[in-house]
């Protein structure tokens, strides 16, 4: 996110092997989007030591809106752990003291149970219904999708108890075809677009043909539609000169110009290790359901990190 003087970047750190539940969450701050990053590690987020200190999830999503107090300026809501957090717009921290419940070993029963979490984020406000929840504010509302890709969410103020349903998206995908981990935008001419990570659940070898992504459109945020050309594929030229095909790019995140609302940027997940043709098939040590590794499951025996794709205009 781009606040007019930097780049805001929330990046979820996960253990070997452990892709749903991370254990610490930093943020950076760099001029330009691709970086460097001056990281900061926040610590009252994390489960360091084995000690879990708040509701933690995969993939925080990150919203900015009007203040509403007379001025120009934003407030910034961070979607993670189920919860949503809501910054006052100071550089000074808060600290915030919830309340969660907790099953005691001893009684086998749940007991409310004090955590806190700092940083600038005053307070949480509302739970928000599934992983990898992708918010955007338009037009004095909120919208979101999520993991399954198969809805958008509507909420007009962030303190609702519930979100709704404001349009389905169907694709009818083939057997051989998933969707996930949508990011959701609006354009300068009041388009939807959806980019998602796709792969193909059976596919084993050749992985530089691999499907992992996918570009759904709508007018009006209600009726969608699948293109039929995948926005980007596995191969990734940087500016080094070097070329990498990666066997699965997910959870896209688009950086749209503040302007014209164009994306300008990509950033994503991408696993650093068995990048070629092969993949990774020849190894057993991947999903418990899999006898051989497919290219979409390198990254549970890989390591995975971030990648920044700048977009040709």
């Amino acid at each position: 996110h781009w606040d007019g003087r930097e780049y805001h970047l929330w990046l979820a750190v996960y253990r070997p092997g452990r892709l749903v539940t991370p254990w610490k969450l930093y943020h950076g701050l760099a001029p330009d989007v691709a970086g460097p990053y001056k990281w900061t590690n926040l610590h009252n987020y994390n489960n360091e030591g084995g000690r879990r200190r708040m509701p933690i999830g995969p993939n925080p999503g990150f919203v900015a809106f009007p203040n509403n107090n007379g001025t120009s300026s934003m407030k910034y809501a961070l979607f993670h752990g189920q919860q949503i957090y809501i910054e006052d717009g100071s550089i000074m921290p808060h600290v915030l003291t919830q309340r969660r419940k907790k099953k005691s070993k001893r009684t086998n029963k749940w007991r409310a149970e004090h955590f806190s979490i700092s940083r600038q984020f005053e307070k949480a406000v509302d739970a928000y219904p599934h992983i990898n929840f992708a918010p955007i504010y338009y037009n004095h509302t909120f919208y979101a999708v999520y993991q399954h890709t198969d809805r958008v969410y509507i909420n007009p103020t962030l303190s609702r108890d519930s979100w709704e349903t404001y349009g389905r998206i169907q694709l009818n995908l083939s057997k051989d075809e998933k969707i996930e981990d949508p990011f959701l935008w609006i354009d300068e001419h009041h388009h939807w677009h959806i980019i998602a990570h796709a792969w193909n659940p059976k596919q084993s070898h050749n992985c530089s043909t691999s499907l992992v992504s996918a570009h759904l459109y709508s007018q009006n945020g209600k009726r969608w539609y699948r293109s039929p050309h995948a926005p980007y594929g596995t191969r990734i030229a940087y500016d080094d000169n070097t070329t990498i095909f990666y066997s699965s790019l997910e959870r896209p995140y688009v950086v749209t110009d503040p302007d014209t609302h164009r994306p300008t940027h990509i950033v994503l997940a991408a696993p650093f290790d068995y990048n070629n043709d092969t993949g990774c098939s020849h190894t057993t040590r991947c999903q418990s359901n899999e006898r051989y590794c497919t290219c979409v499951n390198c990254k549970w025996i890989s390591h995975t990190g971030t990648t920044v794709l700048t977009l040709e205009q």
